[in-house]
């Protein structure tokens, strides 16, 4: 366990202090740092095999109870410029809808807005069978990336895991120690703190008297 450095304590709570609790190197930090905050009993004694073969069995969970909506509903700027690129060509000859002064959009709400620009394609079927088969291979690659050994997790994911584990998850930031507030929250009981690094993560906790909770009730702090 390595303590903050006291520039990075973001909350301190009389003698407590907040600790970070590295995580194994194999590319699947994310859940090694989920497991650690629930599941802090167990976990951190098992052989880094058996810790891979956990974390392995929660991501094909959270891929196997994942739903087409999910995914239609995700919201990833990046992966939406290509996607929409090819709903467009699917779109021609008519135009697709402007975008100046749009928020970042989701598959669904980019298409709601194309009908909503052309409300003559809700008499036609023809736009939404050509680009179906599109839409079933971006939620098949998302759920096969997350079941991937080895797949970095990525911020547009993250409402999509809360969801999944029924917890909140707040992140902190190592280059600020502040609060990470562009994740959006669900409506848990729960929630854990994960330290964010780039692109790596690690479970944090607050150790007073020498006991490390690590699992905090929704409206505690």
């Amino acid at each position: 366990m390595l303590p903050f450095s006291s520039h990075d304590i973001f909350l301190q709570k009389g003698s407590a202090r907040w600790v970070r609790t590295g995580t194994d190197p194999d590319g699947n930090c994310f859940f090694h740092a989920y497991a650690y905050s629930v599941e802090p009993n167990t976990f951190r004694e098992l052989h880094p095999e058996q810790r891979k073969q956990r974390v392995m069995t929660i991501k094909k969970y959270i891929a196997d109870h994942m739903t087409f909506d999910d995914v239609y509903d995700l919201i990833h700027p990046d992966a939406f410029e290509k996607l929409a690129t090819l709903v467009n060509q699917q779109l021609l000859p008519l135009p697709p809808p402007d975008l100046t002064n749009q928020p970042p959009l989701s598959l669904r709400q980019y298409i709601d807005l194309i009908y909503k620009t052309h409300p003559m394609l809700h008499e036609n079927e023809n736009f939404y069978k050509k680009i179906h088969p599109m839409l079933q291979h971006y939620y098949e690659s998302i759920t096969y990336y997350i079941r991937e050994d080895g797949s970095w997790m990525y911020d547009a994911l993250f409402p999509i895991l809360m969801k999944k584990l029924h917890i909140n998850i707040i992140m902190i930031s190592h280059a600020t120690g502040k609060k990470i507030t562009h994740y959006p929250q669900h409506n848990c009981t729960h929630h854990i703190y994960m330290y964010h690094l780039s692109n790596h993560y690690e479970s944090i906790g607050l150790y007073q008297d020498n006991v490390m909770n690590r699992v905090f009730e929704k409206d505690e702090f």
